[in-house]
């Protein structure tokens, strides 16, 4: 199987081609010498047609590949703000580093919810559960802090005389 490659393209973007194997063999075209071939008769052979096709398929891939290098060996440059962007990212990883140990730290030490008092040892077990041993606390009336409930019942509106004899009129 062969391949076109378009000599140019790989020229324009600073590219090298490399044989993989010593059984390669490689032709070098020249582009007018071709189209000179191929339209001495009317019309062109079937081959140069294929020729074009396959020049095309190749020249699609090789554009898409020289694109993605290039893009490669720019992403790697060197920028301006390069330190201050490494800089800010190695602070922001100390910080979430002393907030994972601080997390730690807390969950080591924490003892989970306070646990209820024990009873004086005057009391018993038994008597601190009985409600009747333990003192009696006189229930006390709640302070007045406003009008009760009763105070917001719906009251009757009354008006006085209207202006307007198109406005609705209540009843008393």
């Amino acid at each position: 199987t062969g391949s076109v490659v378009p000599e140019g393209m790989l020229a324009a973007s600073g590219a090298v081609l490399r044989a993989l194997s010593a059984d390669c063999e490689v032709y070098r075209l020249w582009h007018f010498d071709l189209l000179q071939v191929a339209f001495i008769t009317p019309q062109a052979p079937d081959w140069f047609y294929q020729l074009r096709v396959l020049e095309e398929e190749t020249r699609a891939t090789l554009q898409s590949r020289l694109t993605n290098a290039r893009g490669l060996v720019q992403g790697r440059w060197r920028h301006p703000t390069d330190v201050a962007i490494r800089g800010w990212a190695e602070k922001k990883r100390e910080k979430l580093r002393q907030a994972q140990k601080r997390q730690e730290q807390f969950y080591e030490n924490y003892l989970g919810p306070k646990l209820p008092l024990l009873p004086p040892k005057k009391l018993g077990t038994t008597a601190f559960r009985s409600w009747g041993e333990l003192p009696a606390v006189k229930p006390t009336k709640p302070q007045n802090r406003g009008p009760s409930p009763s105070a917001f019942r719906a009251l009757k509106l009354h008006r006085g005389p209207s202006r307007s004899r198109s406005e609705p009129q209540l009843r008393r």
